[in-house]
């Protein structure tokens, strides 16, 4: 499976976009017309992995939305996920595109793989993550692409214990944003002692600081077996 991802950062007001191919996430999306990517590779799944509100007035806002289900509706993944990140609203609606709009966390079978997928939530209490080879989140783990451009850890300890808690072998692939001068990839282990590794990507597509503009374009890659992700990463 191939997948597109890309992501903005909680202070960027202009909103984030994210693609997913034969698996692809992609975190962040901008509705200003200079920003729109044209139409993304073609692949399995388009997986934005929040943030694609703009703060302000309710016109411009709704304006905003209509725009990026445009955008999503010219790609040409035949699965479109968008999680919630902490800049958009709870209930949201994709006509043109029917993309899945994912609020709560749930768990999706995608080209023989489980994508688990947890949304933002202002108050994650003891949080439940779904089972799944693949993890798609807002917030990045605590400690792990997750540094600030004030030098702040920023990630979420909730979703870190969460994963390191639940049964089975941790996930294969981690993917998040929200902290968008913290994109990139690495090789973590979530759970007891030489437990299997993970690949961490965070697809932040805005620029660092207070994001106003995108710098970098979606994150592909092609899941065939469990050693694929961490292997190419080595």
């Amino acid at each position: 499976a191939q997948l597109q991802a890309g992501a903005r950062s909680a202070s960027d007001p202009t909103g984030e976009w994210s693609p997913h191919e034969t698996d692809a996430p992609v975190s962040e999306w901008s509705p200003r017309e200079n920003d729109v990517p044209v139409p993304l590779p073609g692949g399995d799944v388009l997986l934005h992995l929040g943030d694609f509100a703009i703060d302000g007035p309710a016109k411009p806002r709704i304006a905003a939305l209509a725009k990026f289900d445009e955008w999503l509706a010219g790609q040409p993944h035949a699965v479109k996920i968008v999680l919630r990140g902490n800049h958009d609203p709870w209930d949201v609606s994709f006509p043109r595109s029917n993309a899945s709009y994912v609020t709560q966390p749930s768990c999706v079978l995608v080209g023989g793989w489980r994508l688990a997928l947890v949304p933002f939530n202002a108050r994650p209490v003891r949080l439940t993550i779904p089972q799944g080879e693949l993890l798609a989140t807002h917030l990045p783990p605590k400690a792990h692409l997750d540094l600030t451009y004030s030098g702040e850890r920023a990630g979420s300890s909730a979703l870190r214990g969460a994963v390191e808690r639940r049964q089975g072998a941790p996930p294969v692939v981690w993917l998040c944003g929200h902290i968008h001068e913290a994109r990139g990839a690495e090789i973590a282990r979530f759970g007891k002692p030489g437990c299997a590794e993970t690949v961490v990507i965070n697809a932040a597509n805005a620029n660092s600081g207070r994001a106003n503009r995108l710098v970098a374009g979606p994150v592909l890659f092609e899941m065939r077996d469990a050693a694929d992700a961490v292997g190419a990463l080595q």
